[in-house]
């Protein structure tokens, strides 16, 4: 008996090729996400301009490169930015919602600290989706 079982191990595998299968493709019904290039549509574009003027960021912060308390907001999208701590960022929207957040912790050189209240409460998570939305509208935006 022993020696059956012995014969048959040996014979496994031996000379014979392994299955390997193959899995199926994998089918998805979702969209691809959109490239972090990718333009927003107008409509949350037009809300983060309306909020952009109706919370006073605009009293702080110009759009068309004008110096003033706060940084621009043109052509300042996707740009990396160094902060007073010496800490590098990209600017993206994840970057606007936690400079939205936590504003003291996203201060460049040259601006005052404090100078920004946190906007906790005061803006839902649409509103800073739009307001991440406007200001990468003024991508390539010229300076005066």
């Amino acid at each position: 008996m022993r020696w059956i079982v012995l014969i048959a191990l040996v014979g496994c595998g031996s000379g014979s090729k392994p299955v390997v299968e193959t899995p199926p493709p994998v089918v998805s019904n979702e969209a691809p996400p959109a490239p972090a290039s990718a333009v927003a549509p107008a409509p949350l574009i037009e809300a983060g301009a309306k909020i952009f003027v109706e919370q006073g960021c605009i009293a702080c912060h110009s759009i068309d490169g004008t110096p003033k308390i706060g940084s621009t907001m043109a052509d300042l999208w996707g740009e990396t930015v160094t902060l007073l701590d010496g800490t590098t960022h990209v600017v993206d929207a994840a970057y606007i919602r936690s400079a939205l957040v936590e504003p003291s912790r996203y201060v460049r050189p040259g601006f005052p600290t404090g100078a920004m209240p946190s906007y906790v409460g005061q803006l839902t998570d649409e509103d800073m989706d739009a307001l991440a939305a406007y200001i990468q509208s003024l991508d390539d935006v010229s300076s005066p």
